[in-house]
């Protein structure tokens, strides 16, 4: 019966977890960056293995090129300019259009287990082209992730929708269209060189803000402590007597921190 349950959790989990991995790391992302990593990845470990005359271990190979994508990702997401370059370096045949005009927009999120990771715009726009006018739908269009502990959900879709709206009004987008079949055609909203909002190094720097709070908070404790109590004087104090300080000691470092966070969202949010 155990060995029948183990089976059967291998045979659901291992399709779910594959699932689960798709829709974070591949669903919506530039797959023609997993062949760049496959071969970066061989290039390095072949290299390493020819010049330091070591043995590579079987697992690297598996492991590098997984490693490798999330950096290439990291680095094409953050870079618009790239993401244009790269599409046009692989799509030679495609050619810059003119007369861009936006359609409608519409915008959408992708959501996490309790938030909203990450907004996106889903616009229609039109485009000329040898004379002839065409008009297509693009999902995914300058997907802004959250930066700040502080961002919410509006200031995403706020982000959003003023980077596509600039990039019509200042004329910083490209709509590069398959010459072959003009109704094909792929929008890019920007010609920045860095855009860190549009990329996964984003959650990382979020979760750094984390730790980094986490760390401010022990280094505030050790010290209160040191100055609170240097002879551990309170650790001689009744159980009742010592429980009132505790209770009182995290009333005030809250409502201090609680005043701190109205004090930073009021300024964030002023005119």
């Amino acid at each position: 019966m155990n060995k029948l349950k183990e089976n059967l959790s291998l045979i659901f989990g291992i399709p779910l977890v594959a699932f689960g991995l798709w829709l974070s790391l591949f669903d919506n992302e530039n797959l023609r960056v997993v062949p760049y990593s496959i071969v970066l990845s061989l290039i390095i470990l072949l290299s390493s293995q020819f010049y330091f005359k070591k043995r590579v271990a079987w697992y690297l190979y598996l492991v590098l090129p997984f490693v490798l994508y999330i950096f290439l990702q990291i680095i094409f997401r953050s870079s618009p300019l790239l993401q244009l370059k790269e599409f046009e370096w692989t799509h030679p045949d495609w050619q810059r259009g003119s007369d861009v005009q936006l359609v409608s927009l519409e915008l959408d999120a992708h959501r996490g287990s309790r938030r909203i990771n990450s907004t996106y715009g889903i616009l229609i726009y039109q485009y000329q082209f040898d004379g002839q006018i065409y008009s297509t739908e693009q999902r995914d269009v300058a997907r802004q992730y959250t930066l700040w502990m502080s961002d919410d959900a509006s200031d995403l879709y706020q982000l959003t929708e003023s980077k596509i709206q600039q990039s019509f009004q200042q004329g910083q987008n490209i709509v590069l269209i398959n010459s072959k079949d003009p109704s094909q055609s792929i929008f890019f909203y920007s010609q920045d060189i860095v855009d860190i909002r549009g990329s996964w190094i984003s959650e990382f720097l979020v979760i750094f803000q984390v730790l980094l709070g986490l760390g401010v908070f022990a280094v505030i404790g050790i010290g209160a402590k040191r100055i609170i109590n240097p002879h551990n004087t309170i650790q001689t104090w009744s159980k009742p007597k010592r429980y009132l300080f505790i209770a009182i000691f995290f009333i005030i470092t809250w409502s201090v921190l609680f005043a701190g966070w109205i004090l930073l969202m009021y300024i964030k949010n002023a005119p």
